[in-house]
């Protein structure tokens, strides 16, 4: 009988050395060392995954070769160019005129070899001892390595542009969130948001909601209501609120009373005075008057027209008020032309 004692080492090509003892009598035995077929199906490096491995040998896929797969095969179209062997460890396989070869496209190294693989967001069209390219600015191989074509080099989210480049900036107020080229790449902000005058914006959520309007980033972005108002970009709230006894007037949204952008936009109630609103504004425009508001003596304020309307009518008749509230004495030259 033989009996397997102990595994030595695992050799290539699937095969194991393990040490037997064969019995030769009762007293003496010998020690052997056979070669056996390992048949477990264990292959070294799984292949690395580039292949099936059957009775402890490696089946490559197409493309592939090598005892573990772990050399790329050359493509046809470069067959004829003594393109040598190549992995991404730089390993090669002895072959005549291996010191003629060239790495091929997708693949850097000198001639004879090794040839390594162009990096992530490189690429290299041509055999020969060239180095890799870098992709055009603004583009990219997403994480993919041995690249040989520049269209393979796809724009970047928040870029527009052909594959290959060049790659440009999408505007302001439109974002672009995939890679690559395809229609219509950018997509306008939602309505009442925009990106802050910032280009190669490449999410949704680059779009913020503008002054007067209240929501999250990326939308939807609503109008705040009268009487509310909201300065700055983004994500907060229209829980600005006019002060007591005024109401907003002079702002872009429907009524001219919504989408308002700051406090100086609310004005007082009829029947409040306050002080002088800002020179030139819609709201001093208007004859209104701006918070802090108190209540007037004599009740509610009439209108400015009515006003001068009821001083001249009290007034002597050679003075009236014009509406800049200039008195003129229309005797002053008759007078001067007595004396």
């Amino acid at each position: 009988p033989i009996s397997i004692n102990n595994t030595l080492a695992l050799a290539p090509g699937g095969r194991a050395w393990v040490g037997v003892t064969a019995s030769t009598g009762v007293a003496q035995q010998a020690q052997y060392v056979y070669s056996l077929s390992f048949q477990d199906g264990l292959c070294r490096d799984d292949c690395n995954y580039r292949g099936q491995c059957v009775d402890g040998a490696c089946v490559c896929e197409a493309g592939f070769h090598g005892r573990d797969c772990q050399f790329v095969a050359m493509a046809s179209q470069h067959a004829d160019r003594n393109l040598c062997p190549m992995s991404d460890f730089g390993q090669s396989e002895a072959f005549p005129g291996m010191d003629e070869c060239a790495c091929p496209p997708g693949f850097a190294g000198p001639i004879g070899g090794p040839c390594f693989s162009c990096a992530p967001d490189s690429f290299k069209p041509n055999p020969g001892p060239d180095a890799c390219l870098p992709c055009p600015a603004n583009s990219g191989t997403f994480g993919r390595a041995g690249i040989a074509e520049r269209a393979e080099c796809l724009c970047l989210a928040g870029y527009v542009g052909d594959d290959g480049g060049p790659c440009f900036s999408v505007r302001e107020d439109t974002y672009k969130s995939s890679p690559g080229a395809y229609p219509n790449a950018e997509t306008p902000c939602p309505d009442n948001s925009g990106t802050l005058f910032r280009k190669a914006r490449s999410s949704r959520l680059d779009c913020l909601c503008k002054p007067g309007h209240g929501g999250p980033n990326g939308g939807p972005c609503n109008v705040c209501p009268s009487n509310t108002w909201k300065s700055g970009w983004g994500s907060a709230t229209c829980d600005s609120v006019c002060p007591t006894n005024s109401h907003t007037m002079g702002c872009d949204g429907a009524g001219g009373n919504t989408a308002c952008v700051s406090g100086w936009q609310c004005v007082c109630d009829t029947g409040w005075h306050g002080k002088a609103c800002h020179p030139g504004s819609p709201q001093a425009f208007a004859n209104h008057t701006c918070p802090p508001c108190v209540i007037t003596p004599s009740g509610p304020t009439p209108p400015l027209a009515q006003l001068i309307k009821e001083a001249n009518q009290t007034m002597p008749s050679n003075f009236y008020f014009k509406t800049e509230f200039e008195v003129v004495d229309e005797w002053a030259d008759h007078r001067e032309s007595k004396h």
